[in-house]
Formats: C-alpha cells, sequence, structure tokens
C-alpha cells in the first residue's frame, strides 16, 4: 500500500485509508456485538421517547409565539438528542482566510443567515440545538400535476405527447 503513504500523519503515522488491524478473540466479538446492540436498542428507544416529548411540549408552544421558550425548548430537546447519540459535545471554531485568527467573533448572531449543505441529521440538530433556526428549503420546479394537464391538452390537440 505505498501509493497511500502520502497521506500518512506526520506525529502518529495513522493512514486513514489503510484498513486497521483486529486482534479481538472471538468470545470478545460476540459480546461486543450483544452488547453493542442491546445499547442500540437503549439508545433508539431514548432518542423515539425524546423526540416524541419534543413534538408534543412543541406543539403545545408554538401557538403562543414565546420565542425564548421555544428556543429553551429546541436546545434542551437537540442536545438531548445529541447526548443520546453520543455527541457529548462538539467544539465549534469560526474559521475566516480575511479576518486574523486573534479576533475572536460569535459564529452567528440574531438575524444572520446561516446557509450550509447539511449532509446529515446531526448537523440538522446541531444546529437547532445552537441557534434554533426556522429551516427554509428550496421549492422543486418540477410540478408533475402540471406537466399531466400540458400532456392531456396535447392530446386532445392531437400531438404526440413530446
Amino acid at each position: 500500500m505505498e501509493k497511500f503513504s502520502r497521506w500518512n500523519d506526520r506525529r502518529t503515522s495513522i493512514n486513514p485509508f489503510l484498513p486497521g488491524k483486529n486482534n479481538h478473540s472471538a468470545p470478545i466479538l460476540v459480546f461486543r456485538y450483544t452488547l453493542g446492540a442491546a445499547l442500540a436498542l437503549v439508545r433508539m428507544s431514548l432518542i423515539l421517547i425524546t423526540a416524541l416529548v419534543y413534538i408534543v411540549l412543541r406543539t403545545a408552544v408554538s401557538p403562543l409565539r414565546i420565542r425564548r421558550v421555544v428556543r429553551a425548548i429546541d436546545a434542551f430537546f437537540a442536545r438531548g438528542i445529541l447526548v443520546w447519540m453520543g455527541f457529548l459535545w462538539v467544539r465549534e471554531k469560526a474559521v475566516s482566510k480575511s479576518r486574523p485568527k486573534h479576533k475572536r467573533r460569535k459564529l452567528a448572531i440574531s438575524g444572520d443567515l446561516v446557509v450550509c449543505n447539511a449532509i446529515s441529521y446531526v448537523e440538522i440538530l446541531y444546529l437547532v440545538c445552537l441557534y434554533s433556526p426556522t429551516f427554509a428549503m428550496v421549492p422543486n420546479a418540477y410540478d408533475p400535476t402540471e406537466e399531466e394537464e400540458r400532456y392531456r391538452e396535447d392530446q386532445k390537440m392531437g400531438g404526440n405527447g413530446r
């Protein structure tokens, strides 16, 4: 695997592309997988219960439109789900090429627009925990009902359907 040697970490010599060695005996592996499956079921049930309580509380509080209460509920339950998933603490850091490193700025303040390409549900939970944002998605321009109507009109006019 010499072709991957340029990705070795200089301090630890760890290479992310080389497979690790597994020196565990069969009883240890059976115990690990059995315990892992049991812990996964416990964690998933705790996450489900937390999510259901969150949905009930959020539905009850949303009509009141008290932003601080909604924010507290969002932060508490998103952090709770992250803890059940194993993310006890996430370090955050703002990186900018234009600003010097010694200046510290709050990552986002009220009124800022945070644009991100969320690739994981963990990122969405983290954003909810940090900012309690209002999420927006770009709508899909394709509407199948309009396409079907155009096709039917075209068929009535004697067209080939394209």
